[in-house]
């Protein structure tokens, strides 16, 4: 196995391709947990709202420990298969099998008593399985492409095969194969189906993990020697957590990501139901309006590498939420109001159901966009840490972003199974009325974007911009300390208060 390399190297677009493949796993296993979990557990098998949100939530605090723990393992581990790729493969097996139990629960299970606390242990086991895994894969991304721009050009064909993906399966093979309707029966409440489902999902995670695996081998290396592994003691980890916690770059970017997140999260969660029973979708329709907002995020993801060249990276990001949030109030104007009433056809083409469309994808094309953007700003600030500490710690920043993640996906799920009982939906009936339907799109679709606009606040001073990564990249290569220009000198002081604004 060979050394870490210099870090300014340019990377390969096949090597691009090989590392983002990996996401295929994710895309399916997460985006199909927090988009049809709850449907599954309230539809399906009768569980209430607020139980389901509570039963997926509780393993916040087991990723508290999980996560961090795992970054700074990952960090500090000796093999010749590097640190990254044995965590990656075990726990991409574990993963896989963890998601298909959510979908399989055997019968002794599906009592009110017992269903609640299956579902808790089944969660915090598929959550540590996906720590194991996606920690080290995080933190693989930041060392195999290490510049600034095209660090957000991988993090952007990452997020597009995620969406690819979860447009074939989430959209088009969900509604119209597994969740079709038959015989008069609505297939979202029938169990079996999300359990043939779970079974074709985890089939093909388990291919995109393993070609993603043996496919960067290359980028596998040898850390027996390395001088900067310090161990995995107690104080180290807790060492470790404490010092990027107090840097403020990385606050701000994980604060921003975990805000933004939890809307995301809500409003992927709402508009099933939205969907379901305010829109009254035909199967076409929800493979139709589902299946474009992946084909939105995409582009989205797509298009941040070329905005970054132009903008940098955080106007771009207050650009795409703004975007974003103006797609939901737009639809929730239109919509919600009766302007334009829900069957409304223009011969015989569903425009109720285009301009639904058209507004929807905005967001997610948006919030999908700047999400790429600030993961990217992830490796810059790891980097910067590294200039700072002579030590890389891409591991422990990857853990941090993993749990911020998956904190906002617990409490997004949890608010969201609160906000089903709160607003009167009732999981014996098949349709709900025409105003729990109605709520479920205004407080989905406008929460949503008011927890947008409060994530820009946390990144707003954000100071990190293209020429001073460029002073950090160049002090690496050298050895030498940078020497920020006025407009970021200031903002290159360690330090525990926040930095000023940049441009």
């Amino acid at each position: 196995m060979s050394t870490v390399p210099t870090r300014t190297r340019a990377t390969p677009l096949r090597d691009i391709f090989a590392y983002a493949i990996g996401d295929g796993a994710n895309s399916l296993v997460m985006n199909t947990f927090f988009t049809f979990a709850i449907a599954y557990y309230t539809k399906a098998m009768g569980m209430s709202g607020t139980h389901a949100g509570l039963a997926m939530g509780l393993s916040l605090l087991w990723d508290a420990i999980t996560d961090p723990l795992m970054g700074h393992v990952t960090d500090n581990t000796r093999s010749r298969f590097g640190r990254r790729h044995p965590y990656m493969l075990i726990g991409g097996v574990l993963t896989v099998m963890c998601f298909y139990a959510i979908w399989a629960v055997p019968s002794y299970f599906q009592t009110p008593e017992l269903l609640f606390w299956y579902l808790v242990a089944v969660n915090i086991l598929l959550r540590t399985a996906s720590t194991v895994f996606a920690v080290p894969y995080i933190a693989l991304g930041f060392e195999v492409c290490t510049d600034y721009n095209q660090r957000t050009t991988l993090q952007g064909v990452r997020e597009g095969i995620n969406m690819g993906v979860n447009l074939v399966g989430c959209a088009l093979l969900v509604w119209s194969v597994f969740l079709r309707d038959r015989g008069g029966v609505k297939g979202e409440t029938i169990p079996a189906n999300y359990e043939r489902m779970g079974l074709t999902f985890s089939v093909a995670a388990l291919a995109f993990m393993l070609f993603m695996v043996f496919a960067t081998r290359k980028y596998a290396y040898d850390s027996r020697n390395r001088p900067d592994v310090v161990g995995n003691s107690l104080h180290e980890i807790l060492g470790n957590l404490k010092d990027i916690l107090f840097d403020p770059y990385p606050r701000m970017v994980f604060l921003f990501i975990a805000v933004l997140f939890i809307g995301v999260v809500l409003l992927t969660s709402f508009q099933v139901f939205v969907y379901l029973d305010f829109m009254c979708f035909a199967p076409w329709e929800k493979s139709l309006v589902h299946g474009s907002t992946m084909v939105a995020a995409a582009l989205g993801a797509l298009l941040t590498a070329p905005l970054v060249r132009r903008l940098d990276k955080k106007p771009s990001v207050l650009i795409l939420v703004l975007v974003g949030c103006l797609g939901n109030v737009g639809l929730v104007v239109l919509f919600a109001t009766g302007w334009v009433p829900r069957d409304l056809t223009w011969h015989t083409v569903p425009v109720a159901t285009l301009v639904f469309l058209v507004l929807h994808d905005l967001y997610h094309l948006g919030a999908t966009a700047a999400r790429t953007i600030a993961t990217s700003m992830m490796a810059d600030v790891s980097e910067i840490s590294r200039h700072r500490t002579g030590r890389l710690r891409d591991g422990s920043y990857s853990a941090m972003l993993s749990f911020v993640l998956k904190a906002s996906i617990a409490i997004g799920l949890v608010l969201f199974g609160l906000s089903l009982d709160w607003l009167g939906f009732d999981p014996a009936r098949e349709q709900q009325t025409p105003q729990v339907a109605r709520n479920l799109l205004v407080a989905g679709f406008l929460a949503a974007t008011v927890i947008s606009l409060l994530a820009t606040l946390t990144i707003v001073r954000y100071p990190v911009n293209r020429a001073y990564m460029a002073e950090i990249q160049a002090a690496l290569a050298s050895k030498q300390e940078p020497t920020p220009s006025a407009e970021t000198a200031s903002a290159a002081e360690p330090g525990p208060g926040p930095p000023p604004e940049g441009s």
